[in-house]
This record gives C-alpha cells, structure tokens and sequence, in this order.
C-alpha cells in the first residue's frame, strides 16, 4: 500500500440507514485505482478494511470463497444495505431542496432515488424528475420556475438554471427578475423572495415573555420561579397540530408523514396518467380533504339504482368539499353502475387534482346508533380513491344542505358521539322560523337562528354561542360555546407563544408588523392585566397569511385558533356560506352593471368578544402579552357570526345577497346599503 492516507478519503462502510451503498463502492473504486489495485484479489484484499459494525459482520458471514469475489460481494452489500424500491420511491416523492443543499446535488440524488426505484431517467425532459423536482422547490420558486417556463417543454436543466439564478439573487438581496431572465427564464417578480432569516424576522421570533409553566408573562418557562422551587414538570407540553399528540411538532409528525407521502404517491399518479385538461368554463368542484384525523367520521348506508338493500360505507364528513364522493373500489365491489359526466375539475384545496372516473346516483340514509341521516338521494362523483381520508364515501356539503343542515353531538369530555343531519329544518310552528312569521314583526332571514330583544338590544343565538346588539355601546359582541359546557382549566396552546416568521422577506416582515401595530395604535390588541382580563387561557401564536392580491393588507396577521378550535362548538348547519354556490348564483342575477359589490372594512375585528373570553385570544408580540379584544381571523365560528351579523343588518334589503362580508347587491340600492 502507498503512503496515501486513505481514512480521509473513504470513511468506513457501517451499513446505516443513512449511508448510501453505491456512492461508497463508487469512491472505493476511485480509491483502488490511485492505489494500484488493478484487479479482484488486491482490490477484495483492502476491501475489509473500509468495513466497520453491521457491514463488517455481513462480510465476516459469507463463505471465505466467496469472500475473494467481488461479484458476489457486491451482490451481497446490496441486498443487506441497499435501499429497497419501495424505500426509494417514499424518500423520491417527499424529497425537499432545503437551504444547505445545492440546487445540483439535489437533483443528482432525486435521480438517484429514481433510478433505486425502478425507473430509468432517460433525457433531461423526464417527466418524472421534472415533477419532483418542481415538487420539492419552496412555493416561490415553484411558481418562478413555472411563470419563466410557460409554454416551453420543461427540462431538468432549464429548471436548475433558473432556480440558481433565484437563490444566487436571494443570497445577494438583488432583484431576481433579471437573474432569472438571464438564466433563460422570463420570470415575473416584482422583488426578491428569500428562503433565508432576515433580521426582522429574526428579532420577531426571540423567546416571547409568556411561561407555558405557570401562565405568567415577564419570564419563560425556563427561568419559571415555580419551576426553579421544584414545581415539577410542563404543564402544557408542545402539542402536535396534526395527529394531538404531545412531545413533537406538525413538522416532526409521523403520522403526517405517513399521510403526505401517500397524498404525494396519489398526486404524482394522477398528474403522471392523464394529459393537461383543457380549458372549461365551470368551475372546478373543491374538495377540502382536511387532515383525516379531523374529519368526523361514522358508518352511512349506501343504495344505488332500484335496489332495495343497501350497503353499510365507511364514511367522512367533510363540509368544506361541495360534492360527495364515491371511491371507485367501493362502488366496483358493490355493483354500482357509473355514468359518464361532463363534470368540472376536481381539485383539492391544496392545489392537487383528483382523478374523476365518472357519478352515480345514490341514496344515502342512516338511522340508528348515533348518526341521523334521512334518506337522500344524490349524485355524487366517483374518483379514483379516497386513500387519503381512509374513507369509502366522503359526505358532501351538497348532502349537508339537501338534507338540512348539520349538528355534532359532544360528550361532556368534548368527545364527538353524534351526528345529527336534517336538525335545520323550519318547524312551521315555530314563530321565528322564517322570514315575516315572527309575531314581533321581525324579518328573520334563516332558519334556527333564535332572535331576543331587550328594549333595543338584539340576541341572535345559535347552538355556536350568541352575538349580542349593544346598542348603547353601539356594538356587537361575539360569545361562543365550549364543547364541554365549561371552559377548560389548563393553558391552551401549542406550548411556543410566537412562530419564527423566517420565511417572510424583509418587505413582508416590515408589512406585517406594521398591521399588527395598526391593531394595537386601535385598540383591538390590548396589553395584558391580570386583574381586569383574569389568568391567560389560550396563547395563540400569530400567523403571517399572505394575500398579494389585496393592496390595501397584503400580509394579514392570523391567530393560530387550531387547538382552541378543538374545544369549542362549531354546527356548519345550514347557514355555513359556500362561495361556489354564491359566486353561481351571483352570475345568473342578471346584468352585472345592475348590481355592486360591497365590501365591509376590516369585518371581523369589527365584531368584540366577549371580555370573559378575551383572556383566551392572548398574543405575544415582540415579548409582550396582549389581548385580542376582537373575533380574530382563523376562529372557526367567525364566518357564521359574520354571516348571521350581516344578514340581520340587512334584513330590511331582501334584494341584498352575501358571501360572509361581501355583499352584492342593487345599484340603486347600494348608497342606502352602505
């Protein structure tokens, strides 16, 4: 052996999940040549040395012959540390580009993994690779890439070049229309989009001044004083906001690992199999699918045709999707016939197409146990599968307004024991049922809304909670309902009282706190006092929710409401607004210069809470506790409050429609509405 040090070249060979046979056995060959190890024998005769644990005891097991054969030991290597095609093709469609990883190499190992897993990268327009690679960009560069690429055949390489152009232009803070120009690319940006830390961003995400040990602000957890005097362990763990559970985060989530690999694998099939749908005039159908671990789930009785006997389904409710869906499995098991159909799109919030194989017309019931559902028939969209939500049949909003409405029963735990469709049904007796019926004289615009004055403040109640008319304050305030009855004893929270913001840019940091400063110059952020709001009951981190198209706020501060969500009662019911339908039928009214669209400012934070409530909307900001003394954006009742609130107001203007605080209506009309 020559005196070249090799150990700083080749590191040992352990067998690890995390080292990769081939590119070991590729620079142990390099190393055999600048060696002189010019055949088999010298070659298998150094090879034991660059073994250590498992791989080294995988070697010691073959047979001495055997072990002179480099065939064979290869051969053997692979099968024992090899990843497997299965493997490689999980870590293929859930491979990011991160930060610390050059644009090259992550291309170089996504063609790997390819190949691991039985594809052959043929040109550098594979399909395949492109997708993947375009999957794995932050959604910034994925929609620069696209933009600078429409109407070209997308390539491997054209695509590199484009995204080096970005992240050399993010890293220098230049403009990036030109870098990407200059690459070949015809992006479309306005300024630089950075992946990177800013320094607002980064003060922005310090240790807040709120202890999820005691509730207290001024200190942090870790500097409690009750837990320095051994008060013991945290009593408000960090929560996981997708499978509840405690100890990690959403982003370390196994389950929703699990979950985003098999929705990828759906995607990546779909988008694989079929050609680029043409242009239509309807509007796509929108399909929520929400986290699975989210959606209510129960047993629905399914009949198709004449058939008389039906069929017991797995079921999901998902209010959010405007149809019901049939998986394909589940109505090829059971015999039900399948129409073709002229249907729009199917798309799923997040962007990803659903494969539609046609609709059938079917009947769902169920009227035992915990769940009420009359019959109903309707025509539901068959689609490839409903994998994601681990379901046979996805209940539909068009099954939770045909039937009407919609009511969740919960235990005094808050745990989900019933559902209930078809409560929102008007009672002719009922007086305040429908619009005029009211022996007050009031115009009640929908039903199950109980209407109650006191001289001239107004009550409008729900099974949610109550809105209340304060008429010598001259506002309304927002109460909402607890699951349980009472509202929890413990911090609510997901155990961090501020989220980093390091993905925002500098403009965007600087813009969202300069609404976030609008919030506290109008009161509707309050610093904390303990003895006007009570102990904090709900940290909840601020959100930065990004809406270009809205000049007048384009980064809108959010109230991260998810696990305070959790605990209070939310009925979608029939009043829950549906923008496909309203934008339906807002286009068949007639001459669009006959009607305006109306728009309420700044709706929601128009709308109090209830001051017992508002020491569960506690924010963090810059160190500092506050109060949000407003209905925040992200609470899941505020739609339907909003909702409620306006259609009251205008009562009075039955010409007036609304989609929550948008409001279209007559232009003659619209000085008096306004």
């Amino acid at each position: 052996m020559s005196s070249l040090k090799v150990d700083g070249f080749v590191k040992p060979f352990r067998g690890k999940s995390n080292e990769s046979w081939q590119q070991f056995w590729a620079k142990f060959l390099v190393l055999a040549e600048i060696q002189g190890w010019d055949d088999e024998a010298k070659r298998m005769k150094h090879f034991p040395l660059f073994l250590a644990d498992d791989a080294f005891l995988v070697f010691q097991g073959m047979a001495g012959a055997d072990r002179k054969k480099q065939d064979e030991v290869v051969k053997l290597m692979l099968s024992s540390f090899s990843m497997t095609k299965s493997a490689a093709y999980e870590a293929f469609v859930v491979r990011k580009m991160k930060c610390d990883v050059s644009t090259d190499a992550f291309v170089a190992d996504l063609k790997r993994l390819a190949e691991l897993s039985g594809h052959k990268v043929t040109d550098d327009k594979d399909p395949v690779v492109v997708q993947q690679l375009l999957k794995g960009l932050p959604a910034d560069y994925n929609r620069q890439v696209r933009l600078s690429l429409v109407g070209k055949d997308m390539s491997i390489s054209d695509c590199v070049s484009i995204v080096r152009a970005l992240r050399i232009s993010d890293a220098s803070g230049g403009d990036s229309v030109s870098a990407a120009a200059s690459s070949g690319g015809a992006a479309t940006r306005s300024g630089p989009t950075s992946t990177k830390s800013h320094s607002q961003a980064g003060s922005s995400a310090k240790p807040s001044g709120l202890c999820f040990k005691c509730g207290e602000p001024g200190h942090i957890r870790r500097n409690c004083p009750s837990r320095r005097a051994g008060g013991g362990g945290r009593s408000q763990p960090i929560t996981c906001l997708f499978c509840d559970g405690a100890g990690h985060v959403k982003a370390d989530c196994p389950e929703r690992r699990d979950w985003l690999a098999r929705k990828d694998r759906t995607t990546a099939a779909v988008e694989s199999a079929r050609p680029q749908p043409a242009e239509q005039e309807n509007d796509p159908c929108l399909v929520s699918l929400a986290s699975p671990g989210k959606l209510p789930r129960m047993y629905v009785d399914v009949s198709a045709g004449a058939a008389k006997s039906s069929v017991r389904a797995r079921a999901v409710v998902d209010t959010g999707s405007t149809r019901t869906l049939i998986s394909r499995s589940f109505a090829t098991q059971h015999g039900i016939s399948l129409s073709p159909t002229a249907a729009p799109p199917m798309l799923a919030l997040d962007g990803s197409p659903l494969e539609l194989v046609g609709s059938a017309a079917v009947r769902l019931a169920r009227s035992d146990g915990a769940v009420s559902l009359p019959g109903l028939e309707v025509q539901a969209y068959v689609v490839d599968n409903l994998s994601l939500v681990n379901a046979d049949v996805l209940v539909g909003n068009d099954v939770v307004i045909g039937s009407g409405g919609l009511r969740l029963k919960y235990s005094g735990d808050g745990a989900l024991i019933g559902v209930e469709f078809g409560y929102d049904r008007v009672d002719p007796g009922d007086s305040m049922g429908v619009c005029g019926a009211s022996s007050s004289g009031d115009c009640h615009p929908f039903p199950n809304v109980r209407v109650q004055r006191d001289g001239d403040d107004v009550t409008l109640s729900t099974d949610d909670g109550d809105v209340t008319w304060d008429s010598s304050a001259r506002r309304w305030v927002l109460s909402w309902r607890w699951k349980s009855g009472s509202p929890p004893t413990q911090l609510v929270g997901p155990g961090v009282s501020e989220y980093s913001r390091s993905k925002l840019t500098s403009d965007q940091e600087q813009l969202f706190a300069e609404e976030v400063q609008k919030w506290i110059d109008a009161g509707w952020l309050v610093p904390h006092d303990k003895d006007v709001h009570g102990s904090p009951g709900a940290v909840l981190p601020l959100i930065a929710q990004l809406q270009e198209h809205k000049a007048s706020t384009p980064v809108r501060p959010c109230l991260d409401y998810r696990l305070l969500n959790q605990l209070l009662t939310s009925q979608p019911g029939r009043s829950a607004p549906v923008c496909e339908e309203t934008l339906r039928k807002w286009r068949l009214a007639g001459d669009p210069q006959e009607f305006q669209l109306l728009n309420i400012k700044k709706a929601y934070l128009q709308v109090h809470v209830a001051p017992e409530l508002q020491r569960f909307q506690m924010v963090v900001w810059q160190g500092q506790a506050f109060v949000m003394t407003r209905m925040g954006f992200g609470l899941n009742v505020a739609p339907k409050f909003m909702d409620i609130i306006v259609r009251w107001v205008t009562r009075e203007f039955p010409a007036v429609d609304n989609y929550v605080d948008d409001l279209m209506t007559p232009a003659a009309e619209a000085g008096v509405v306004a």
